[in-house]
């Protein structure tokens, strides 16, 4: 059969005719891969020659071509568990690696290893990985890198002084109380298995929707709202991609029925975003009758000026907003997910935080700053559940510089280097006996000689989570508010809960607690 494609203009200019066979074209395309094996071969040859040392650091498996490709658990849950198993395997020799193709990922897991990426200006560009997230986010602080990221974070650090968390503070304080009584309709009075970490997600939404963007999204209540529903669906699905590699490349994915709905779900939350920066930019400047409430993170973005002295563009704020928008709720819901679940495995240790909670709030009233400061007991168990299940249990640079790990010269641009935190926090000489839940560990005696990176649940160094006081902030505002009106129970064992660490460490199977109101005490 011949297949034939006539190209040619008008006015007398010769066409140009191309043939294809059947037996060509097959004969093209076994040309193209042969070229394209070639070309891997050539590019795998050259690149472990470049690290051939490597070959003395542990790795899991490194065949050639594809490396540890087989070996790599590709089921989510089953991935973070051997991620921390390698780590405990490979504990005294402080790191190990996976190739994958031509890639070499380098994970670190002890203080002095994490230290010394983390704490180096030359290591300030995130993973490639993170390219899944440039099309929500674009280049705000979270994804930027180089000039523009230093620029953001000197602008944006102003933005979380105190008067801001004042305002922060009675917004966490309403949409708890909320909470609390959505929970209390639920039990109705009496014990009442409830799955809380989708209404956790939810109420985080609606909290940072407030005080990022200053207007009331009602998630708990408004569960189809389209802006709640994008930023569910985007985010589940940027995580089953950065685990699905044929869908890596842009072109596959956006073709894809699942990037083709990401994709108009992102065009929403622009369109939204810029919607709400234009009204609150009228609000602000008089031109509208609206009252602002309280200051939100956008308003100070309305006034922040970069290094020139000129105002941000809207864009450029909607990236910001995006970005807390994301960071804000996803991180915070995933720890207080997990906290209460680790209250509801361990009676005594919450026994002992709700009767602190008793002698410094009494009856439930709104919290201030004050009475979060006293709260030690709790932090202390806010802090040992982020020890044993970091709401980020992986953060990556790329090779930007040499830099020498372990031991083991790392040249420029081998690939990446991640911190697997979830195997940083259970590194027995630090804590010992890492996975019980010891709220102790925290205790001021306890931490006084800690290694500064040891435990970095908000990451550390130059681009440590600029938001970390917001979100201890809103952890022990929801937490007590739980805790004050409930006696938690959980109904799950580890293994039940799924744990998937997709954009975030999160139960796929979510967190089933009995609530038994707190009537009688």
């Amino acid at each position: 059969m011949r297949v034939s494609w006539c190209v040619g203009k008008q006015d007398n200019m010769e066409a140009v005719l191309f043939h294809f066979t059947a037996p060509s074209f097959t004969s093209l395309l076994s040309a193209v891969a042969i070229s394209l094996s070639f070309y891997q071969l050539f590019a795998y040859l050259r690149q472990r020659n470049r690290v051939k040392h490597l070959s003395a650091m542990p790795s899991l498996l490194d065949w050639p071509l594809i490396g540890a490709m087989p070996a790599v658990e590709r089921e989510p849950t089953e991935f973070f568990n051997q991620m921390t198993s390698l780590c405990d395997k490979f504990r005294k020799e402080e790191a190990f690696f996976l190739r994958l193709g031509n890639e070499y990922n380098i994970q670190i897991y002890t203080a002095r290893q994490v230290e010394k990426l983390l704490r180096s200006y030359d290591f300030l560009d995130k993973s490639h990985r993170y390219q899944f997230l440039h099309k929500w986010l674009n280049f705000g602080l979270l994804t930027s890198s180089g000039k523009k990221w230093k620029s953001r974070r000197k602008i944006l650090t102003p933005s979380f002084h105190f008067n801001i968390l004042k305002d922060a503070l009675n917004t966490m304080n309403s949409h708890a109380t909320t909470f609390r009584d959505l929970l209390m309709e639920e039990v109705f009075e009496s014990s009442k298995v409830v799955d809380i970490f989708p209404l956790l997600t939810l109420l985080s939404l609606d909290i940072i929707g407030e005080t990022a963007m200053g207007v009331q999204m009602d998630a708990l209540h408004s569960k189809e709202s389209e802006y709640v529903k994008s930023v569910l669906y985007t985010k589940d699905a940027i995580a089953r991609r950065s685990r699905t590699p044929w869908l890596f490349p842009n072109v596959i994915f956006e073709n894809s029925p699942s990037g083709r709905r990401t994709s108009r779900c992102i065009n929403f939350m622009h369109q939204y975003a810029h919607k709400v920066i234009r009204e609150r930019r009228a609000a602000m400047s008089g031109s509208a009758t609206e009252t602002l409430r309280n200051q939100a993170f956008l308003d100070t973005l309305l006034d922040c000026r970069d290094e020139n002295g000129d105002l941000l563009s809207d864009e450029d704020i909607r990236e910001e907003v995006d970005t807390f928008m994301f960071e804000g709720h996803d991180t915070v819901s995933s720890a207080l997910g997990i906290t209460t679940y680790l209250l509801g495995l361990h009676l005594e240790e919450q026994e002992k935080c709700y009767q602190q909670l008793l002698d410094i709030v009494g009856t439930p009233r709104t919290l201030t700053m004050n009475d979060l400061s006293q709260m030690t007991y709790l932090e202390w168990c806010i802090k040992e559940s982020m020890r044993i299940y970091p709401p980020v249990p992986f953060v990556a640079r790329d090779t930007a510089a040499d830099i020498e790990i372990a031991g083991h010269k790392i040249p420029k641009g081998a690939g990446a280097i991640a911190v697997v935190i979830s195997g940083l926090h259970r590194d027995p000489s630090v804590f010992p006996e890492p996975t019980k839940f010891d709220p102790h560990r925290f205790s001021p005696e306890e931490s006084a000689n800690r290694h500064p990176y040891a435990y970095i649940p908000f990451s550390a160094g130059p681009r440590n989570c600029i938001g970390q006081k917001f979100a201890m902030m809103e952890l022990k505002v929801v937490m007590t508010t739980i805790l004050l009106a409930f006696k938690i129970k959980s109904v799950q064992t580890e293994s039940e809960l799924k744990l998937n660490p997709g954009l975030v460490l999160q139960p796929d199977n979510g967190v089933l607690v009995e609530l038994t109101p707190r009537l009688h005490d």
